[in-house]
């Protein structure tokens, strides 16, 4: 379960083609200025975290789009 916290900036970028993200998953750059799920520890420690997601959003599914607090 993922809150909204009021105050806080939200981001919103299309999914990577044939991507998936759900809230609560990390969020990392994907393709072409879109955004990608990832493994939270893999993508800390890499230096490659952008944030975790509060509204997930599947590519070519609607909007396409998924939303993120950055980190």
């Amino acid at each position: 379960t993922c809150y909204c916290l009021s105050g806080v900036s939200q981001h919103e970028l299309a999914v990577q083609p044939a991507g998936t993200l759900v809230a609560g998953g990390a969020v990392v750059a994907g393709t072409t200025g879109t955004i990608n799920s990832a493994t939270l520890a893999t993508a800390a420690a890499a230096g490659a975290l952008l944030g975790i997601c509060t509204r997930g959003g599947v590519a070519g599914v609607g909007t396409g789009k998924a939303r993120f607090i950055g980190v």
